[in-house]
């Protein structure tokens, strides 16, 4: 069974789930190249990888750094919240290598916060539309 999926989801509905995320991340990433300067993608296959890998970072390696960095969240107030996403996209950039490059922290950090944010609103359009 897949990480975060409950029981009683189909495979159909699993799968839906699954393909919809990694078309909504590849959207926003492609957006994100197109405003931001300080990412770049090789192409359709490897935007397509890194929104794959994007997703299986999130169900898997997100959980465990946001309970490693718990104390540091909860004494800053949540503030330091976006620098898991930036580690999870410096993660990506490092087993990509030249193929998916994101450039310095701060503007990854800036990334980051578009990504979440787009994410969130094209899952609210479309995500949920094709979930039916």
């Amino acid at each position: 069974m897949l990480i975060g999926y409950k029981k009683d989801k189909s495979i159909k509905d699993i799968l839906l789930d699954i393909i919809s995320t990694v078309i909504v991340n590849m959207l926003v990433i492609i957006m994100a190249t197109k405003i931001f300067k300080n990412i770049s993608v090789d192409g359709v296959f490897y935007t397509f990888v890194v929104s794959l890998l994007l997703m299986l970072f999130n169900k898997s390696i997100k959980p465990i750094l946001n309970i490693i960095m718990l104390p540091i969240n909860i004494y800053t107030l949540g503030i330091t919240y976006p620098f898991v996403n930036v580690i999870i996209l410096k993660l990506i950039s490092l087993l990509l290598g030249s193929h998916f490059v994101l450039v310095g922290w701060f503007s990854a950090f800036f990334i980051s916060i578009f990504i979440s944010i787009m994410t969130i609103i094209i899952d609210v359009l479309i995500g949920k539309e094709i979930r039916r």
